[in-house]
């Protein structure tokens, strides 16, 4: 039998009182242990362009019958509220070009890795997957020398393309710049652990 878990936000108002307010999320689901997840991403939208700072969330089980609460408090089950913020201002990256039809140089091309394809849903909780990205493409003479990052080093390397005649020094399309990615998980002992992935989105490419 299904039963109906109530969500229901609330919050301090500026004289610190208590308000309910009325349910934003009602969950289907049957009896029995476990996480429920409930996408409650509106909801939290309304609460950053209010003036409230204070929030909290109100769980209740309308048609359980048992007398104690349908949440557990100990320290690994506790409920939780993931939140993805994006940076609204403008971020400085280096040579970032994007692929295209027509594009033959050096270029980021898109690659989205999902986790459930892997089989990895069953422990990886958030995100469903994420953006990789890699690079692909030619270096001609002029990408070569407009990743700033190894001018110098390309110049060098370059010379010696010309008077050795040796393919192994000539620039190949590469990674510049890579950002982290945020996992949240279950490790070994069913505990939902966050941890910061370093160096998993590629966020430019250039001939290196």
């Amino acid at each position: 039998m299904d039963q109906r878990l109530d969500f229901e936000a609330a919050h301090w108002d500026s004289q610190q009182q208590f308000k309910k307010t009325k349910p934003i999320a009602i969950k289907e689901t049957n009896i029995g242990e476990g996480w429920v997840r409930v996408e409650l991403a509106w909801a939290v939208r309304v609460w950053l362009e209010g003036r409230e700072r204070l929030h909290t969330l109100h769980v209740a089980c309308r048609t359980c019958q048992l007398r104690r609460a349908p949440l557990s408090f100990h320290e690994k089950h506790r409920p939780f509220l993931v939140l993805y913020t994006k940076y609204a201002g403008k971020r400085r990256r280096g040579r970032a070009l994007e692929c295209g039809a027509t594009t033959s140089e050096c270029c980021r091309e898109p690659l989205y890795v999902s986790f459930k394809e892997l089989g990895w849903d069953d422990w990886i909780i958030k995100p469903d997957g994420y953006h990789a990205y890699f690079c692909k493409g030619s270096c001609s003479p002029i990408s070569a020398l407009s990743n700033t990052d190894s001018y110098h080093h390309n110049v060098i390397r370059r010379f010696y393309t010309v008077t050795e005649r040796k393919a192994e020094f000539k620039p190949c399309c590469a990674p510049t710049t890579f950002s982290s990615l945020q996992l949240l998980y279950m490790d070994s002992t069913n505990t939902v652990t966050q941890k910061t992935l370093p160096n998993m989105v590629v966020e430019s490419c250039g001939c290196m």
